[in-house]
This record gives structure tokens, sequence and C-alpha cells, in this order.
């Protein structure tokens, strides 16, 4: 008896687990095509391609930053590129951002901004 009791729980188990991915996978459809996925999986599969794989906070823009700022230190402030999903408009907010704070880059940098 305690076989069948287990035999059965297990089969409905089974079936719940399976009822549950199959609505996953409509989700899981609907969000592949959200423009931000889209652009976040383009952006992603770039960095692949190109063997760029380490995380960068600032879209890959580190270096260049480093070469404008005072020690060569990117100072905790810089906005950084988790909320975008844009190149585009993060270099507007990142731009902005250092024509707002030019006391923090060198000397020879005081009118650069960051381009493509």
């Amino acid at each position: 008896m305690k076989k069948l009791f287990f035999f059965s729980f297990s089969c409905f188990l089974a079936t719940f687990s399976f009822s549950q991915s199959s609505v996953d996978n409509k989700s899981r459809t609907d969000a592949m095509q959200d423009p931000k996925f889209i652009e976040f999986k383009n952006r992603h599969d770039a960095m692949v391609k190109n063997g760029t794989t380490v995380y960068s906070a600032y879209f890959g823009y580190d270096e260049k930053l480093k070469t404008i700022f005072i020690d060569a230190i990117i100072p905790s402030q810089t906005p950084k590129s988790d909320s975008f999903t844009s190149k585009k408009d993060y270099l507007v907010v990142l731009n902005d951002w250092i024509s707002k704070n030019k006391h923090l880059l060198k000397p020879e940098n005081q009118n650069s901004l960051i381009s493509e």
C-alpha cells in the first residue's frame, strides 16, 4: 500500500512539475521578444565574439576613463552602465557627468569627452 501511495505521489509531482515548466516556456518566449533583452543579448554576443568576457561597469570604457582622470583612478561617483541597455544612452549620461566634474580630470583632458 505504501508503494502505491509513493508511486501515485511521484506521478503527481512529475505532472505538476511538467505543467509548471510549460508555463515558464511561454513566459520565457515573451521575455525574449522584449527590446531590452534583445539589446542585452546583442551586447553580450558581441562581447563573447570579441573575446571580451570580463564584466565592465563602464560599458568597456574603463581604460579610456582611466586615461582622462587624475591618478588614473575612476572616481566612485562615475555613472555605471548597470541601468543602461544602450551604449548611446550611457555615453550621454557619462559625458554629461564628466562635463559637470571637470575638476576630476587631468589638466590636458579638461575638455575631453568619451566617444565611440
